[in-house]
């Protein structure tokens, strides 16, 4: 009878899958134009100083419009939830919307090695413009239709933060309307505790209108050197006899299957080499590519990859994420066949009622949490006894000593640790397991990324993050009145979880 029910649920899984393929079938055409005249063409995507000035003055007038009407609710930006990354949709109408209408690249200046973008501009947009102009920014977050303001006032992070920290820790200058209506432009050197605010706050010191990155010259490969590890402290000690790569990340399988991926940019391919487009339609989703190359039990295996298919190589599936609720993406013929279907364009899947998207990510745990390596092992290895989620995505990052709340206690190297699918644990609660996650991590003097679920309690928030600037320039810039603090924008009784605050 045991063959049976495997069969019945072969059989069910299939249906399930073309069931997909034909409800998907009519609006695919749709979803995949709105993908390239949103994400990938220019169309539109280039403004001017002038015309940046102007979405602004828009910006400083609806501001103006609310301190008139007597400052009722607290301000939030009016970005629709189906734009938004998140894991749980905010209720904002409990808050006053303030429509922050800014998308395009104002300037690339060429001599003086930056770039200047609008808070709306997804990162696969830059990337794509600055790359056929041979530039690239240092830090790139791998899903390509995050935002940039998002990425700032949220956290981003990537496969070479080991080399130049967070996101926000390569910014030159941000330009903030803030709550009296004023609009500033802030920099390290001009208003640094305005500067160092900004990451991490989610909106709630200012509307971001503008930043400045710095540039680097892009290179047209990404040469990859895959190698196995056994575990996290091999992991760093690997690490440490070769600092000096590009991009470093590693995927772990299972508790002692990991393969660390080490990558340089280069303009040309080694003689009898050739080039993997890892991002066609027919090709493994990119975690399953290396985990075939990790089975083939080589010390070495090098290959060369296009840029721009390297920085949004977990686009495609969202990491696993599209490959553990669709299992047959995991195979070569389906791959073939319907592999061109993928819609990797997270606003379009974010149209979800709120309803069906609760059903369809229930039970998933989606969260990353960032330790400092010296304890790396210990937390990985309490969370293969907690969770038991695999894969997981292991990134190291160079924490910078600022006055962000990101900021670390000392000169330590951490390790992001991101897990996004099914619990696989006995003994998993989807509220008291997370609980002892976040406060493992604050024991260890890490954070987690907020824009999952967070469980912590107020006290535990300022605990985990250092606000003392954030809080020092809410109170002297007025913010407190006119935004909510931020853990009452991502803590557990913004997004309804429980009411423990």
């Amino acid at each position: 009878m045991h063959w049976l029910f495997r069969l019945f649920n072969y059989i069910a899984v299939f249906a399930l899958h073309m069931l997909w393929v034909v409800a998907y079938f009519p609006v695919f055409p749709i979803f995949r134009l709105w993908r390239y005249f949103s994400l990938e063409s220019e169309f539109g995507l280039e403004t001017n100083l002038e015309e940046h000035t102007k979405g602004v003055v828009k910006v400083v007038r609806q501001v103006r419009k609310w301190r008139r009407n007597g400052e009722k609710k607290k301000m939030t930006t009016g970005r629709p939830g189906w734009k938004s990354i998140s894991i749980t949709k905010t209720d904002k109408s409990v808050y006053y919307p303030i429509n922050v209408d800014l998308n395009g690249i104002i300037s690339l200046e060429e001599n003086e090695v930056t770039v200047t973008v609008e808070p709306g501009v997804m990162i696969g947009q830059l990337t794509r413009y600055l790359f056929k102009r041979g530039w690239t920014i240092p830090v790139v977050p791998e899903l390509d239709s995050l935002s940039i303001g998002g990425l700032i006032c949220g956290a981003g992070l990537e496969s070479s933060s080991h080399k130049y920290g967070v996101l926000h820790d390569t910014v030159i200058s941000y330009e903030v309307v803030l709550p009296d209506a004023t609009v500033v432009t802030c920099s390290e050197e001009n208003d640094p505790d305005l500067f160092h605010a900004i990451p991490g706050s989610y909106g709630t010191i200012g509307f971001l209108t503008a930043v400045t990155f710095p540039l680097i010259r892009a290179k047209r490969f990404v040469q990859i050197d895959y190698r196995p590890a056994s575990s996290i402290t091999q992991f760093n000690s690997m690490l440490k006899t070769e600092p000096n790569h590009d991009f470093v990340e590693a995927f772990a399988y299972s508790k002692n299957e990991i393969v660390v991926m080490f990558g340089d940019m280069v303009d040309t391919v080694a003689p009898g080499a050739s080039v993997n487009y890892i991002n066609r339609w027919y090709k493994h989703i990119f975690h399953n590519h290396a985990h075939s190359i990790l089975k083939k039990g080589r010390d070495s295996y090098v290959e060369y990859v296009p840029l721009i298919d390297y920085y949004h190589r977990h686009s495609r599936g969202i990491f696993w994420v599209f490959s553990e609720n669709f299992v047959l993406l995991n195979y070569s013929v389906f791959l073939f066949l319907f592999g061109c279907m993928l819609n990797p364009y997270i606003p379009s899947q974010r149209l979800i009622p709120n309803v069906a998207w609760n059903f369809l990510t229930s039970g998933q745990v989606v969260q990353d949490y960032v330790v400092p390596f010296k304890t790396a092992q210990k937390f990985y290895d309490m969370a293969d006894e907690l969770v038991h989620v695999y894969p997981v995505w292991l990134c190291p990052v160079e924490l910078k000593r600022n006055s962000t709340m990101f900021r670390p206690p000392g000169d330590v190297d951490y390790l992001d640790f991101g897990f996004y699918t099914y619990p696989k644990a006995d003994n998993f609660h989807p509220v008291k397991t997370l609980e002892a996650m976040e406060a493992e991590v604050i024991k260890c003097d890490g954070f987690q990324g907020l824009y999952a679920d967070c469980f912590m309690s107020r006290k535990q928030f300022r605990e985990m993050f250092d606000t003392s600037i954030y809080d020092k320039v809410r109170k002297s810039r007025g913010c407190c009145y006119a935004f909510p603090d931020v853990y009452d924008k991502v803590g557990p009784k913004s997004a309804g979880l429980i009411a423990d605050t």
